[in-house]
């Protein structure tokens, strides 16, 4: 069969299992993205098709941690891979793999962001939070932390 066929085929198919528990950190587009295109994502970066653009050769790339997510797609398949990750090693002794510059449960990036209120590991830690300065922290609100 040729690539091009193999492309259509992969992308012929729907309803991608996502494989997780938990779509904590994905919004709808992310998580419509995914289950629509996430056979052939997954196709892609198992060699199953080869890439035939450059935007394919730099997902592939990004899935190999060579490069940082960028497109939508690279940074839904990402959060996909950390999640999957997390909920793996969540229970276990392990320790999962820290994917630097994003949260460990909800994959957000940490750089000036607002909590994420819904993420156990954002509430448990101001990571997300920008740290107020001078008086601003009269006016703080600590309610939701614990």
């Amino acid at each position: 069969m040729k690539q091009h066929s193999k492309h259509i085929a992969e992308l012929a198919k729907r309803d991608y299992i996502l494989g997780i528990h938990e779509t904590i950190g994905f919004n709808s587009d992310e998580l419509r993205l995914l289950i629509r295109y996430g056979n052939w994502l997954e196709a892609l970066v198992e060699g199953k098709i080869q890439a035939h653009t450059d935007a394919q050769l730099r997902f592939i790339a990004v899935d190999e941690k060579q490069l940082k997510p960028e497109t939508s797609f690279e940074i839904a398949w990402m959060k996909l891979k950390g999640r999957r990750d997390f909920e793996r090693f969540k229970d276990s002794s392990e320790e999962a793999p820290k994917q630097s510059g994003y949260c460990s449960c909800c994959h957000r990036q940490l750089s000036n962001k607002p909590i994420n209120r819904s993420c156990p590991e954002c509430m448990k830690s101001r990571s997300h939070m920008p740290q107020p300065s001078g008086n601003d922290w009269d006016h703080w609100d600590y309610s939701a932390i614990k």
